[in-house]
């Protein structure tokens, strides 16, 4: 049997929100062959969207572009028959698929389907961060999503306590998950972080829309429903401690050499003497010991070279150390502040005088007048 007839196309299609256009040939007969990318060329509108991959199978070619296809697009392709035979597209009969006259116009169908949020998540381990930690907080889309930040970011808004922050979009554009990366902050707290709403997703003036075009649908699920499913809570177990340990009270008793820190919550750490400044009536006073900090606690206590007088007016002053492991610091690493402004210690009295208790020895009541005298003197 003679076959002189050419292998030629017939549909040429896409859909939208993809990197591909499928050819079909006439009759759906089968073709073989090792084409070139560089002998197809695509055009969406005026602009070219160079062929990556082609794949001969059976009765399609399957073309591959370097950029999305978007809804409404108007794509043409247009073929050159190579001079090589074997990267010529050629029917069983050895007959080759002749070279376009003119560029075929590419049928694409609209993907009107938008993307929706199917959780939100984080790259970021379960633990507790504190003041100065990065958080990886990820929204995943139902397909991948394009961003566009040139009018303004999207922003998604957490509930860190008091004031709760909203947090720049970073990265991720061109796929399914968005990142927004966010330093913790002092004052922030949160017990299992979440984002504050159903409409914490906001786009600013940006856009996120689907490869296709279609503005992504950024409704969260309701983060303070109890039976709520894939928001950030019920994904992860993010503790979130900004609140820096401070000096609550500082006491000390007149005759006693100890000054008692009493902080805001528990610490540890290894401070040095000479990273605490006491004066005693304006006169500068050694702390000669710190009590051990080693295990979590809420008390400090400094021992003086010397007792402190009744009614001494008494300031302590604190530098943090330069070396963390000399730091006082909460379990969450927040490290205890300089104070910077002296703080005064509040001084209580000894009122009590000294009694004689008892005398002993051979020659008592000499030592005993001898005693009055120096008492009464």
């Amino acid at each position: 049997m003679i076959d002189g007839v050419l292998p030629t196309i017939s549909t040429y299609a896409a859909n939208a929100g993809t990197k591909t256009i499928t050819l079909t040939t006439a009759n759906s007969e089968t073709v073989t062959g090792s084409p070139a990318n560089g002998d197809f060329s695509v055009l969406v509108g005026s602009a070219s969207n160079a062929v990556t991959n082609v794949a001969v199978s059976g009765s399609t070619i399957t073309l591959t572009v370097t950029n999305t296809i978007a809804n409404d697009a108007t794509v043409t392709v247009g073929y050159t028959k190579s001079d090589t035979s074997s990267e010529q597209i050629t029917d069983a009969a050895g007959n080759a698929l002749a070279t376009l006259s003119s560029a075929q116009t590419v049928t694409v169908t609209n993907d009107g389907t938008a993307p929706t949020i199917s959780s939100v998540t984080s790259s970021s381990s379960d633990d507790t961060y504190k003041i100065g930690d990065t958080v990886n907080v990820q929204v995943v889309f139902s397909e991948d999503v394009a961003v566009t930040t040139t009018n303004g970011t999207p922003t998604l808004t957490l509930e860190t306590g008091t004031s709760d922050r909203a947090v720049s979009y970073s990265s991720g554009s061109g796929s399914d998950t968005l990142i927004f990366a966010y330093t913790v902050q002092s004052g922030d707290t949160s017990a299992d972080l979440d984002y504050k709403g159903t409409t914490s997703l906001a786009l600013n003036n940006g856009t996120i829309k689907d490869l296709a075009g279609n503005t992504a649908t950024l409704t969260l699920n309701d983060p303070t429903d109890s039976d709520t499913t894939n928001s950030l809570a019920d994904n992860k177990a993010i503790v979130f401690d900004g609140v820096l340990p401070t000096i609550s009270t500082l006491a000390a008793d007149g005759g006693s050499a100890d000054i008692v820190l009493t902080l805001s919550e528990t610490v540890t750490g290894a401070p040095e003497t000479s990273d605490f400044t006491v004066l005693v009536g304006g006169n500068s006073k050694s702390v000669s010991s710190i009590s051990d900090v080693s295990s979590a606690t809420d008390t400090v206590t400094l021992t003086l070279a010397s007792v402190i007088p009744n009614d001494s007016v008494v300031t302590l002053d604190y530098a943090r150390n330069d070396t963390d492991a000399k730091k006082l610091s909460d379990g969450a690493g927040n490290y205890l502040a300089s104070v910077g402004e002296p703080k005064t210690v509040v001084v209580t009295d000894d009122n009590t005088a000294p009694s004689v208790v008892s005398i002993a020895g051979t020659n008592s009541t000499t030592q005993l007048t001898q005693l009055v005298r120096q008492l009464t003197w």
